[in-house]
């Protein structure tokens, strides 16, 4: 029993060295630490994640996809055979809070695959979240939040981010408002409903159409 008394319980994330990742996008980005890409359309949405998931196929570690997009659910079946033993698809996320805490967890290490390092986490379609903290008063606050734990998730494991969300017609109706709000600011304030606060925390941004993609880098902003 002295000895069972005695026994320290620690975590195991001491004993993984992070190793910095970064996911790209062929003929727009080489690599980005945290990409955010604006799209609002699902199957397209889907193809930019299986290329980042692609390029970072080689490195060693564990993909987990969080699968936000609480109407329809698309991802697990439109990534289709890139799904493996070494990706992880929630789709049981139902609120923010649980958002938050699902990452929190994931800093403690409490993954379904304990035996890889976290080498990349998207989290798909952030706007089904934003009229309920819009109301609620706490769309700035939460986000803030977010982006602070997305941070430690890179400082601590090296881990890349991809998150998504839709345009600023997902505002059905107030896009002029939501333009004029934001017309000192970044043009990539004009692409998403998505608080800057959090968009100013990633490093590369992306605003995917028919017609192509056009690039926002915070790094060199």
């Amino acid at each position: 029993m002295e000895l069972v008394n005695s026994l320290e319980f620690t975590t195991l994330r001491q004993f993984i060295s992070p190793v910095e990742r970064f996911v790209a996008l062929p003929g727009v980005i080489e690599g980005s630490g945290h990409l955010h890409v604006v799209c609002g359309d699902h199957g397209q949405r889907a193809g930019v994640i299986r290329t980042c998931i692609e390029s970072l196929r080689e490195a060693n570690g564990q993909t987990v996809v969080v699968d936000l997009g609480l109407s329809s659910r698309h991802l697990e079946s439109q990534l289709g055979g890139h799904f493996g033993t070494e990706i992880t698809v929630r789709t049981d996320i139902e609120s923010f809070t649980q958002l938050l805490r699902c990452l929190m967890d994931m800093l403690e290490y409490k993954l379904d695959r304990m035996d890889l390092p976290l080498k990349l986490l998207v989290l798909d379609d952030l706007s089904v979240f934003h009229w309920d903290l819009l109301v609620d008063g706490t769309l700035e606050e939460e986000y803030t939040a977010l982006a602070k734990i997305l941070q430690r998730l890179r400082h601590q494991f090296g881990t890349a981010i991809v998150t998504t969300s839709l345009g600023v017609e997902f505002e059905s109706g107030m896009t002029l408002k939501h333009h004029r709000h934001h017309q000192n600011k970044p043009v990539y304030c004009q692409w998403s409903c998505i608080p800057p606060v959090f968009l100013q925390q990633t490093h590369d941004i992306v605003l995917a159409t028919d017609a192509g993609h056009l690039l926002w880098s915070n790094a060199s902003s």
